[in-house]
Protein backbone atom coordinates (compact mmCIF):
# COMPACT_ATOMS: atom_id res chain seq x y z
CA UNK A 1 0.00 0.00 0.00
CA UNK A 2 2.97 2.33 0.26
CA UNK A 3 2.95 3.12 -3.44
CA UNK A 4 -0.63 4.34 -3.50
CA UNK A 5 0.15 6.80 -0.72
CA UNK A 6 3.15 8.12 -2.61
CA UNK A 7 1.73 8.74 -6.07
CA UNK A 8 -1.79 9.08 -7.39
CA UNK A 9 -2.44 7.70 -10.88
CA UNK A 10 -3.93 4.82 -12.73
CA UNK A 11 -0.74 2.78 -12.95
CA UNK A 12 -0.41 2.92 -9.19
CA UNK A 13 -4.07 2.01 -8.74
CA UNK A 14 -3.61 -1.05 -10.95
CA UNK A 15 -0.39 -2.05 -9.23
CA UNK A 16 -1.91 -1.71 -5.76
CA UNK A 17 -5.07 -3.60 -6.76
CA UNK A 18 -2.95 -6.44 -8.09
CA UNK A 19 -0.96 -6.58 -4.86
CA UNK A 20 -4.17 -6.68 -2.80
CA UNK A 21 -5.43 -9.55 -4.94
CA UNK A 22 -2.31 -11.47 -3.96
CA UNK A 23 -0.80 -11.46 -7.44
CA UNK A 24 2.56 -10.22 -8.64
CA UNK A 25 2.31 -7.08 -10.77
CA UNK A 26 4.03 -7.09 -14.17
CA UNK A 27 5.68 -3.65 -14.58
CA UNK A 28 6.09 -4.10 -18.34
CA UNK A 29 2.37 -4.85 -18.68
CA UNK A 30 1.42 -1.80 -16.63
CA UNK A 31 3.73 0.40 -18.70
CA UNK A 32 2.28 -0.90 -21.95
CA UNK A 33 -1.28 -0.43 -20.72
CA UNK A 34 -0.73 3.11 -19.45
CA UNK A 35 0.06 4.57 -22.87
CA UNK A 36 -3.18 3.20 -24.29
CA UNK A 37 -5.51 4.62 -21.65
CA UNK A 38 -7.93 7.26 -22.97
CA UNK A 39 -7.83 10.95 -22.22
CA UNK A 40 -11.11 12.34 -20.89
CA UNK A 41 -12.47 15.68 -22.10
CA UNK A 42 -14.79 16.68 -19.26
CA UNK A 43 -17.79 18.86 -19.98
CA UNK A 44 -17.84 22.11 -18.05
CA UNK A 45 -21.18 22.53 -16.36
CA UNK A 46 -20.53 25.25 -13.80
CA UNK A 47 -17.14 23.99 -12.65
CA UNK A 48 -15.33 26.76 -14.55
CA UNK A 49 -16.79 29.99 -15.98
CA UNK A 50 -19.13 29.54 -18.96
CA UNK A 51 -16.47 30.47 -21.52
CA UNK A 52 -14.84 27.08 -20.86
CA UNK A 53 -16.59 24.31 -22.80
CA UNK A 54 -14.41 21.30 -21.79
CA UNK A 55 -11.29 20.66 -19.78
CA UNK A 56 -8.56 18.06 -19.28
CA UNK A 57 -6.81 17.60 -15.93
CA UNK A 58 -3.18 16.63 -16.46
CA UNK A 59 -0.36 15.86 -14.08
CA UNK A 60 1.80 18.67 -15.46
CA UNK A 61 -0.77 20.65 -17.46
CA UNK A 62 -4.42 21.57 -17.21
CA UNK A 63 -6.08 22.31 -20.56
CA UNK A 64 -9.19 24.48 -20.85
CA UNK A 65 -11.01 24.51 -24.20
CA UNK A 66 -12.82 27.72 -25.16
CA UNK A 67 -14.20 29.03 -28.50
CA UNK A 68 -11.21 31.37 -28.82
CA UNK A 69 -8.52 28.77 -28.15
CA UNK A 70 -6.89 26.57 -25.53
CA UNK A 71 -5.62 27.74 -22.13
CA UNK A 72 -2.68 25.76 -20.70
CA UNK A 73 -1.94 25.94 -17.00
CA UNK A 74 1.61 24.59 -16.69
CA UNK A 75 2.77 23.40 -13.28
CA UNK A 76 6.49 24.20 -12.96
CA UNK A 77 8.85 23.56 -10.07
CA UNK A 78 7.88 26.92 -8.61
CA UNK A 79 4.76 28.86 -9.52
CA UNK A 80 2.37 27.84 -12.27
CA UNK A 81 2.45 29.57 -15.65
CA UNK A 82 -0.38 30.23 -18.09
CA UNK A 83 -0.06 30.00 -21.87
CA UNK A 84 -2.91 30.43 -24.34
CA UNK A 85 -3.07 28.94 -27.83
CA UNK A 86 -5.11 31.32 -29.95
CA UNK A 87 -6.77 30.63 -33.29
CA UNK A 88 -5.69 33.46 -35.59
CA UNK A 89 -8.23 34.87 -38.09
CA UNK A 90 -10.54 31.96 -37.30
CA UNK A 91 -14.34 31.73 -37.27
CA UNK A 92 -15.36 33.36 -33.97
CA UNK A 93 -18.78 31.66 -33.99
CA UNK A 94 -17.37 28.15 -33.61
CA UNK A 95 -18.14 26.38 -30.32
CA UNK A 96 -16.22 23.17 -29.50
CA UNK A 97 -18.32 20.04 -29.49
CA UNK A 98 -17.72 16.79 -27.62
CA UNK A 99 -17.95 13.54 -29.59
CA UNK A 100 -17.81 9.83 -28.69
CA UNK A 101 -19.27 10.07 -25.19
CA UNK A 102 -17.47 7.87 -22.65
CA UNK A 103 -18.90 5.93 -19.69
CA UNK A 104 -16.88 7.85 -17.09
CA UNK A 105 -18.53 10.67 -15.13
CA UNK A 106 -17.10 13.29 -12.77
CA UNK A 107 -18.89 14.79 -9.75
CA UNK A 108 -18.02 17.66 -7.41
CA UNK A 109 -19.72 17.58 -3.99
CA UNK A 110 -17.96 20.76 -2.86
CA UNK A 111 -19.39 23.53 -0.73
CA UNK A 112 -23.16 24.00 -0.26
CA UNK A 113 -25.48 21.66 -2.14
CA UNK A 114 -26.50 24.39 -4.61
CA UNK A 115 -22.90 24.44 -5.85
CA UNK A 116 -22.62 20.69 -6.41
CA UNK A 117 -21.97 19.55 -9.97
CA UNK A 118 -22.72 15.87 -10.51
CA UNK A 119 -22.60 13.42 -13.40
CA UNK A 120 -20.44 15.54 -15.70
CA UNK A 121 -20.05 13.70 -19.00
CA UNK A 122 -16.73 12.86 -20.63
CA UNK A 123 -15.83 12.58 -24.30
CA UNK A 124 -13.05 11.02 -26.37
CA UNK A 125 -12.86 13.87 -28.88
CA UNK A 126 -13.39 17.63 -29.10
CA UNK A 127 -14.29 19.07 -32.51
CA UNK A 128 -14.04 22.68 -33.71
CA UNK A 129 -16.03 22.44 -36.96
CA UNK A 130 -15.15 24.85 -39.81
CA UNK A 131 -12.74 26.75 -37.59
CA UNK A 132 -11.30 28.09 -40.81
CA UNK A 133 -13.21 27.75 -44.12
CA UNK A 134 -13.39 24.05 -44.88
CA UNK A 135 -11.04 23.12 -42.01
CA UNK A 136 -12.00 21.27 -38.80
CA UNK A 137 -9.82 20.99 -35.69
CA UNK A 138 -10.16 17.73 -33.74
CA UNK A 139 -8.53 16.98 -30.34
CA UNK A 140 -8.16 13.33 -29.23
CA UNK A 141 -5.48 11.08 -27.74
CA UNK A 142 -4.35 9.07 -24.74
CA UNK A 143 -3.26 9.98 -21.22
CA UNK A 144 0.28 10.84 -22.35
CA UNK A 145 -0.18 12.10 -25.89
CA UNK A 146 -2.83 14.63 -26.91
CA UNK A 147 -3.19 14.79 -30.69
CA UNK A 148 -4.84 17.59 -32.61
CA UNK A 149 -5.88 16.93 -36.21
CA UNK A 150 -6.56 19.59 -38.81
CA UNK A 151 -8.98 18.03 -41.30
CA UNK A 152 -8.69 19.99 -44.54
CA UNK A 153 -11.65 19.34 -46.82
CA UNK A 154 -11.29 19.18 -50.64
CA UNK A 155 -10.63 22.64 -52.06
CA UNK A 156 -9.87 24.27 -48.67
CA UNK A 157 -6.59 26.13 -48.14
CA UNK A 158 -4.33 24.73 -45.35
CA UNK A 159 -2.44 28.04 -45.49
CA UNK A 160 -5.37 29.57 -43.58
CA UNK A 161 -4.32 27.65 -40.45
CA UNK A 162 -2.58 30.13 -38.16
CA UNK A 163 -2.05 29.78 -34.41
CA UNK A 164 -0.32 31.81 -31.71
CA UNK A 165 1.01 30.88 -28.25
CA UNK A 166 0.50 33.88 -25.95
CA UNK A 167 2.39 33.98 -22.67
CA UNK A 168 5.43 32.06 -23.92
CA UNK A 169 8.87 33.69 -23.79
CA UNK A 170 10.11 31.78 -26.80
CA UNK A 171 8.89 29.56 -29.64
CA UNK A 172 11.24 27.71 -31.96
CA UNK A 173 11.47 24.68 -34.20
CA UNK A 174 13.84 21.98 -32.97
CA UNK A 175 16.32 19.83 -34.88
CA UNK A 176 13.77 17.00 -34.84
CA UNK A 177 11.07 19.16 -36.41
CA UNK A 178 9.10 19.70 -33.20
CA UNK A 179 7.81 23.06 -32.02
CA UNK A 180 9.32 24.10 -28.68
CA UNK A 181 7.38 26.45 -26.39
CA UNK A 182 9.37 28.03 -23.56
CA UNK A 183 8.16 29.70 -20.35
CA UNK A 184 9.98 30.85 -17.17
CA UNK A 185 8.60 27.74 -15.44
CA UNK A 186 9.67 25.23 -18.07
CA UNK A 187 8.38 24.34 -21.50
CA UNK A 188 6.71 21.72 -23.63
CA UNK A 189 6.75 20.56 -27.23
CA UNK A 190 4.36 20.02 -30.06
CA UNK A 191 5.69 16.85 -31.69
CA UNK A 192 6.74 16.92 -35.38
CA UNK A 193 3.55 16.90 -37.44
CA UNK A 194 2.49 14.20 -39.84
CA UNK A 195 0.13 14.59 -42.79
CA UNK A 196 -1.63 12.11 -45.01
CA UNK A 197 -4.44 11.39 -47.43
CA UNK A 198 -6.47 8.23 -47.84
CA UNK A 199 -5.96 6.50 -51.19
CA UNK A 200 -7.14 3.24 -52.76
CA UNK A 201 -3.79 1.68 -51.83
CA UNK A 202 -4.05 2.91 -48.22
CA UNK A 203 -2.80 5.97 -46.37
CA UNK A 204 -0.38 8.11 -48.39
CA UNK A 205 2.03 10.36 -46.48
CA UNK A 206 2.30 14.05 -47.37
CA UNK A 207 5.38 16.14 -46.59
CA UNK A 208 4.68 18.61 -43.76
CA UNK A 209 6.49 20.78 -41.20
CA UNK A 210 5.98 23.68 -38.84
CA UNK A 211 6.47 27.20 -40.20
CA UNK A 212 7.04 30.19 -37.89
CA UNK A 213 5.82 33.69 -38.80
CA UNK A 214 6.94 36.06 -36.02
CA UNK A 215 4.71 35.06 -33.05
CA UNK A 216 2.45 32.87 -35.18
CA UNK A 217 2.91 29.43 -36.65
CA UNK A 218 1.33 27.30 -39.33
CA UNK A 219 2.31 24.41 -41.58
CA UNK A 220 4.41 23.91 -44.69
CA UNK A 221 2.62 21.36 -46.89
CA UNK A 222 4.14 19.41 -49.78
CA UNK A 223 2.33 18.29 -52.92
CA UNK A 224 -1.02 16.61 -52.34
CA UNK A 225 -4.30 15.88 -54.11
CA UNK A 226 -6.54 18.87 -53.49
CA UNK A 227 -9.63 16.92 -54.56
CA UNK A 228 -9.35 14.70 -51.46
CA UNK A 229 -9.34 15.45 -47.70
CA UNK A 230 -5.96 16.15 -46.08
CA UNK A 231 -5.20 15.44 -42.42
CA UNK A 232 -2.42 17.33 -40.58
CA UNK A 233 -1.60 15.64 -37.29
CA UNK A 234 0.72 17.15 -34.62
CA UNK A 235 0.66 16.08 -30.95
CA UNK A 236 1.27 17.57 -27.48
CA UNK A 237 2.85 15.56 -24.67
CA UNK A 238 0.38 15.69 -21.78
CA UNK A 239 0.70 13.40 -18.78
CA UNK A 240 -2.75 12.79 -17.34
CA UNK A 241 -4.13 10.50 -14.69
CA UNK A 242 -7.66 9.37 -14.12
CA UNK A 243 -7.52 11.15 -10.78
CA UNK A 244 -5.92 14.40 -9.69
CA UNK A 245 -3.89 16.87 -11.68
CA UNK A 246 -1.16 19.44 -11.18
CA UNK A 247 -1.80 20.09 -7.48
CA UNK A 248 -0.87 17.99 -4.44
CA UNK A 249 -2.60 14.61 -4.68
CA UNK A 250 -2.32 11.53 -2.49
CA UNK A 251 -3.99 8.15 -2.29
CA UNK A 252 -4.87 6.89 1.18
CA UNK A 253 -6.95 3.77 0.66
CA UNK A 254 -7.84 1.23 -1.99
CA UNK A 255 -10.34 -1.63 -2.30
CA UNK A 256 -11.29 -4.20 -4.93
CA UNK A 257 -14.79 -5.60 -5.48
CA UNK A 258 -15.75 -9.12 -6.51
CA UNK A 259 -15.51 -8.23 -10.21
CA UNK A 260 -11.97 -6.88 -9.88
CA UNK A 261 -12.87 -3.16 -10.13
CA UNK A 262 -10.51 -0.94 -8.12
CA UNK A 263 -11.69 1.84 -5.79
CA UNK A 264 -9.20 4.44 -4.56
CA UNK A 265 -9.65 7.32 -2.17
CA UNK A 266 -7.52 10.11 -0.68
CA UNK A 267 -7.05 13.85 -1.07
CA UNK A 268 -6.40 16.18 -3.97
CA UNK A 269 -5.37 19.80 -4.36
CA UNK A 270 -6.25 19.68 -8.07
CA UNK A 271 -10.03 19.92 -7.97
CA UNK A 272 -10.93 22.80 -10.32
CA UNK A 273 -13.27 25.70 -9.78
CA UNK A 274 -14.00 29.24 -10.98
CA UNK A 275 -11.29 30.67 -8.76
CA UNK A 276 -8.69 28.50 -10.55
CA UNK A 277 -9.50 29.68 -14.09
CA UNK A 278 -6.61 31.85 -15.28
CA UNK A 279 -7.86 34.74 -17.38
CA UNK A 280 -4.42 36.21 -18.10
CA UNK A 281 -1.26 34.70 -19.52
CA UNK A 282 1.95 34.64 -17.48
CA UNK A 283 2.29 33.67 -13.80
CA UNK A 284 -0.91 32.11 -12.47
CA UNK A 285 -2.18 34.27 -9.63
CA UNK A 286 -5.58 32.56 -9.38
CA UNK A 287 -4.64 29.14 -8.01
CA UNK A 288 -5.62 28.49 -4.40
CA UNK A 289 -3.35 25.73 -3.19
CA UNK A 290 -4.59 25.86 0.42
CA UNK A 291 -7.81 23.97 -0.27
CA UNK A 292 -7.84 20.18 -0.55
CA UNK A 293 -10.81 17.94 -1.24
CA UNK A 294 -11.41 14.27 -0.59
CA UNK A 295 -11.96 12.08 -3.62
CA UNK A 296 -13.16 8.59 -4.50
CA UNK A 297 -12.70 6.96 -7.89
CA UNK A 298 -13.55 3.65 -9.53
CA UNK A 299 -11.44 2.04 -12.27
CA UNK A 300 -12.63 -1.02 -14.19
CA UNK A 301 -11.00 -4.42 -13.68
CA UNK A 302 -9.04 -4.20 -16.93
CA UNK A 303 -7.53 -0.83 -15.99
CA UNK A 304 -8.69 0.61 -19.30
CA UNK A 305 -11.52 2.87 -18.16
CA UNK A 306 -12.50 5.21 -15.39
CA UNK A 307 -16.04 4.47 -14.18
CA UNK A 308 -16.40 7.59 -12.04
CA UNK A 309 -14.46 10.14 -10.00
CA UNK A 310 -16.05 12.25 -7.26
CA UNK A 311 -14.65 15.15 -5.24
CA UNK A 312 -16.01 15.86 -1.75
CA UNK A 313 -15.26 18.92 0.37
CA UNK A 314 -15.65 22.59 1.09
CA UNK A 315 -13.38 25.59 1.24
CA UNK A 316 -10.80 24.23 3.67
CA UNK A 317 -8.97 20.90 3.97
CA UNK A 318 -10.69 17.54 3.59
CA UNK A 319 -9.12 14.09 3.32
CA UNK A 320 -10.56 10.61 2.82
CA UNK A 321 -8.61 7.98 4.75
CA UNK A 322 -10.06 4.64 3.66
CA UNK A 323 -12.61 3.01 1.37
CA UNK A 324 -14.65 -0.20 1.43
CA UNK A 325 -17.11 -1.69 -1.05
CA UNK A 326 -20.43 -3.33 -0.22
CA UNK A 327 -22.10 -6.21 -2.05
CA UNK A 328 -23.95 -3.83 -4.37
CA UNK A 329 -20.73 -2.12 -5.49
CA UNK A 330 -21.26 1.09 -3.47
CA UNK A 331 -18.09 2.76 -2.23
CA UNK A 332 -18.11 3.62 1.49
CA UNK A 333 -15.59 6.33 2.40
CA UNK A 334 -14.36 7.60 5.75
CA UNK A 335 -12.14 10.57 6.55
Amino acid sequence: MRSVRTLLGVTVVLLSATIIAGQQADPSLLKATFGKLPVYFIENRGVYPDEVAYYVQGADKTLLFTPEGITFRLQGKGRAWVVKLEFVDANTDVVPRGEDRQKAVFSYFSGPEKDWRTGLSTYARIVYEDLWPGIDLVYRGTVNRLKYDFVVKPGADPGRIKLRYCGAIGIKTTTTGALGIETPEGGFEDAPPEAWQEADSGRRAVDVGFVLHAEQFGFRIGEYDRTKPLVIDPAILVYCGYIGGSGRDGGQGIAVDGAGNAYVTGLTGSAPGPQTFPVKVGPDLTYNGASHDAFVAKVNAQGTELVYCGYIGGGAYEIACDVAVDGAGNALVTG
